[in-house]
């Protein structure tokens, strides 16, 4: 049993390694596709072809658009006829190699003169391979987090920008070669943890046969219509506040990069590969969020920074015959600023529609919308810098610089976070539990419901002594190795809370709720809330002894 168990802590080990690399190097492929010179036709000492510029961003982002569309409309036909995950993973291997080929024929374009529409057609490709590629990887990362995947998504986005700004670096024609590789490199790992987690499925099925009924115990049948009905208002009101800041966002670096390609200024598509340090910097910030922060406050707090990155680069740029090194912070500045908040709303989104019916999975509403928005910025941009007689280029740059300012800081006045006045659970005296939420500073104090006053009451709690009780249920959290979103659950379970109960407390579908309750019963061996309790009573009582 023990060896079992040390086996599968090192599948584990290796699985969480293979996974950090896999995505990195997909992220990279990801980053460069997007905004490097590698990809990005721009030539060795910097000269731009605004006009090829304007046509592969243009066929790039309709495309990713489409792409994304699909794919959520696939899922969501899948969620709808309950068609199981495909378990061959024979498809990835032809994505990869796919990618492969179509990379190397694209960067090879202009050594063999390929014809112009040619060339579109090979960007647009691209950027539907990277769309499916991103969705495999966004549904293999939910499944090892546990549908909870945001605070350590800053750790991957600093691996993927450092290897892609490496790349950058690399000579000619090393830095091609790396180049387009690493979605073929993406694709075997991809393609060898599908593999694992079948095997460890297949291992796992027979000693879960006949529990997940169990394991549920009462919550499963707490759902009401009720339930389902304010479940989907909540998730409706959320989709809607997410695409609409994903479409302001989008469309204003869309007009800004559109209206700066006529000046021979590529916004998000880098002359100096020193500039894709802004994907580490948001990596970063997103990293050193605090950790008890709820989703939804870390996504608002990612919000409001990237706000603040936007105007400054935005405010540099407009004076872009300042010389090199402003343009540059500039330009660091924007690209940290729009990857900040649209990866944070891309995973905020995702995690929101895990396990969702009907809501396909590894991917989210934002993400047409997100491209669809930049393209038509983009071409608005490039249209009215286009017909702009040259004297009056400046002060039209100048106004468009001004309007992108007021539309993304418009979107401060629609906060994404959403409360009901300064409700507390305090009130609610149910034995030594409740004292938890009085005095507890696991994530689930950090609720929806707390934020009005969530930094100063954070701080009074800290302040305060740890129950005995709250030690119990920390150290059972530690040994049977629950993840960030299991620990906050069992929290709430611990002090009696139903399924009803968290989905709303956390915002939560109920089936999400539902499926953490079970996972949380199946690591802990126990099969109801009643044995739950117990589990921590006795654990509680052991400390004492």
């Amino acid at each position: 049993m023990a060896t079992s168990e040390h086996e599968q802590q090192d599948s584990s080990t290796v699985r969480i390694i293979l996974i950090s690399i896999g995505f990195s190097l997909m992220l990279a492929w990801h980053y460069l596709i997007l905004f490097s010179p590698v990809f990005g036709d721009i030539g060795a000492l910097g000269e731009v072809d605004g006009d090829y510029l304007f046509a592969r961003q243009l066929t790039l982002y309709i495309m990713i658009a489409l792409a994304f569309g699909a794919l959520l409309l696939h899922g969501r036909w899948r969620m709808a006829h309950s068609k199981p995950d495909s378990r061959r993973t024979a498809y990835i291997y032809i994505i990869g190699i796919f990618s492969l080929a179509v990379g190397t024929l694209y960067v090879l374009g202009p050594h063999l003169e390929l014809p112009f529409p040619m060339r579109l057609a090979l960007i647009g490709i691209l950027g539907i391979l990277q769309a499916i590629m991103m969705v495999l990887w966004m549904r293999c990362l939910m499944k090892q987090h546990d549908g909870h995947v945001l605070s350590s998504f800053g750790i991957y986005m600093i691996s993927g920008g450092t290897i892609a700004v490496i790349v950058c670096y690399f000579q000619w024609p090393i830095s091609l070669i790396a180049a387009v590789i690493l979605p073929f490199v993406s694709s075997l790992i991809l393609a060898y943890i599908k593999t694992m987690n079948m095997r460890s499925q297949e291992k796992g099925e027979h000693e879960k046969d006949g529990n997940d009924e169990g394991d549920l115990g009462d919550a499963s049948h707490e759902e009401s219509g009720k339930a389902v009905g304010q479940e989907d208002k909540i998730t409706k009101a959320r989709n809607i506040r997410l695409i609409f800041f994903s479409g302001v966002f989008a469309f204003a670096f869309g007009l800004l990069q559109g209206s700066f390609i006529i000046v021979n200024i590529p916004i998000l598509i880098v002359t100096n590969a020193a500039v894709l340090l802004g994907l580490v910097c948001a990596g970063l910030i997103i990293h050193l969020l605090p950790k008890s922060t709820s989703a939804i406050l870390a996504v608002d707090l990612m919000h409001r920074y990237s706000v603040i990155l936007f105007i400054t680069g935005t405010a540099v740029i407009m004076w872009y015959n300042m010389g090199r090194f402003p343009m540059v912070v500039s330009q660091i500045a924007l690209l940290a600023g729009f990857n900040l908040f649209d990866f944070g709303l891309f995973v905020f989104g995702v995690e929101g529609n895990w396990n969702v019916k009907n809501q396909a999975p590894g991917c989210d509403l934002a993400r047409p919308v997100v491209y669809l928005s930049m393209s038509l910025g983009l071409l608005i941009g490039y249209l009215i810098l286009k017909l702009t007689p040259y004297p009056l280029m400046f002060q039209s740059l100048l106004v468009i610089c001004g309007v992108c300012i007021i539309m993304i800081v418009a979107t401060t006045l629609f906060p994404l976070l959403r409360h009901s006045g300064n409700k507390t659970s305090n009130t609610e005296e149910d034995g030594e539990g409740a004292r938890l939420e009085g005095s507890a500073t696991s994530p689930a104090v950090m609720s929806l419901s707390a934020f009005p006053t969530s930094t100063s009451t954070l701080e009074e709690l800290e302040s305060r002594p740890v129950s005995p009780w709250k030690n119990a249920c920390r150290e059972i959290s530690e040994q049977y190795r629950l993840s960030p979103r299991e620990t906050e659950i069992f929290f709430l379970i611990a002090r009696g809370r139903n399924a009803d109960y968290i989905q709303k407390e956390l915002v939560i579908s109920p089936h999400t709720a539902k499926t953490h309750i079970a996972n949380i019963y199946h690591k802990l061996d126990v099969h109801s809330a009643q044995e739950l309790l117990d589990l921590v009573e006795e654990c509680k009582l052991a400390r004492r002894a």
